[in-house]
């Protein structure tokens, strides 16, 4: 059991981390919410006028943090909701997104070429970039991908969770509709 001043300790760090490496102020995004995944996890999650994120820091330790999640996710998630959830009739709803699907759409992938790609395009090359290559600590490395993403893709990329335009949210939901289809088929 983690103890109240660790919990602190563990979730300023992560805040703290977070507006060192993330423009959340370029594309107005504001602190909305802050738990622990099962008391030891911090979560913050931040809002624009059109979408969510997400941000899931797995830490062990004071010295010994391993890694930062950024996921995506129309207003309407709540907080505290699982990624993926599934009905009665086995059909996937996704709420928290990874950058994945939103890249391998905004590149103009079809659903069954993204699922053969391990990474998109902007992801393999930022790997490859001089600035990857400096980071040592893997949850900068992260917030410092998603940052260039940022920049790169700017207002398309979070558009995509703004559920208020529905021809683009039909588009999208569709792709990753489709991509669950070749993930369960037999042959994908």
């Amino acid at each position: 059991m983690v103890s109240k001043n660790e919990q602190e300790y563990r979730m300023q760090g992560t805040i703290e981390l977070i507006e060192r490496y993330l423009p959340l102020g370029k594309w107005n995004f504001r602190e909305s919410s802050r738990y622990f995944d099962n008391k030891i996890y911090p979560i913050v999650i931040y809002d624009s006028q059109i979408c969510r994120i997400e941000i899931f820091h797995h830490v062990i330790g004071r010295r010994s943090e391993k890694l930062i999640v950024v996921q995506y996710g129309s207003l309407e998630v709540p907080d505290k909701a699982d990624s993926l959830r599934v009905n009665h009739k086995n059909n996937y709803h996704l709420y928290w997104h990874s950058i994945r699907f939103p890249l391998y759409f905004l590149d103009g992938l079809s659903p069954r070429k993204a699922y053969h790609e391990k990474d998109p395009i902007f992801i393999k090359e930022f790997k490859q970039s001089e600035v990857a290559r400096e980071i040592n600590y893997s949850a900068k490395k992260s917030l410092a991908m998603h940052a260039a993403i940022w920049e790169s893709y700017g207002s398309r990329l979070f558009t995509l969770f703004d559920t208020s335009n529905t021809s683009l949210w039909r588009q999208y939901s569709t792709f990753i509709r489709e991509y669950w289809k070749v993930l369960r088929s037999p042959n994908p």
